[in-house]
């Protein structure tokens, strides 16, 4: 029997390597933030840490790929640039975990990993019922994971749900996230669809 099964409206996740180290002088400033839990694991208190002087370089480097994710996969029309809103430092220790969440009010989300580990995406489904596989999928899988080496950057939408499992490892798992916007002029004066930001 003849069948072709196509992939309908796929989900990016962005992955690639920021090819430095980070500096002693990013380092320092890393580790001189002030933590706050969050839930089950502990976020920095300061939620713009990329705003910061020490870490104007590396920005520059976290927006190379911004630029390289919107025209790889938006490929936007309109003149719009992207522009990171919020950004912060995530430390899971051993034993702990990072709850499912997604990032409202943001276009796109990325992740910055300054130790390796894995990220798991899970789908929203209706759970009213429940079929067992005997083989899974990207058509049939609930969550997958992406595992991640120091250095690496994710990019992925906003609205897809993320978390980290119980972490096992001694040394805690530092990950530097953020949130991306856009400002510009969307759609058309014509078409009744134009939004200045």
């Amino acid at each position: 029997m003849k069948v072709e099964i196509k992939g309908l409206f796929p989900t990016p996740v962005y992955k690639s390597i920021i090819e430095r180290k980070l500096t002693n002088k990013e380092l320092k400033y890393i580790d001189s933030l002030d933590m706050i839990h969050n839930e089950f694991n502990l976020t920095s208190d300061n939620t713009y840490i990329l705003e910061n002087p020490s870490l104007k370089n590396f920005k520059k480097n976290i927006q190379e790929h911004i630029k390289e994710y919107f025209n790889k996969v938006i490929c936007p029309a309109d003149n719009i640039t992207p522009y990171i809103t919020q950004s912060w430092l995530n430390i899971t220790n051993k034993g702990s975990k990072h709850h499912k969440h997604r990032h409202p009010n943001s276009i796109v989300s990325g992740v910055f990993y300054l130790s390796k580990d894995t990220l798991w995406f899970s789908k929203e489904i209706d759970t009213s019922i429940q079929i067992d596989k005997k083989t899974f999928h990207v058509f049939n899988s609930d969550t997958f994971f992406e595992p991640v080496e120091e250095n690496q950057i994710l990019l992925f939408p906003s609205n897809l749900t993320h978390f980290v499992k119980q972490y096992k490892e001694t040394k805690p798992r530092k990950s530097i996230a953020f949130n991306i916007f856009v400002k510009g002029l969307l759609g058309s004066k014509t078409r009744t669809t134009e939004l200045k930001i």
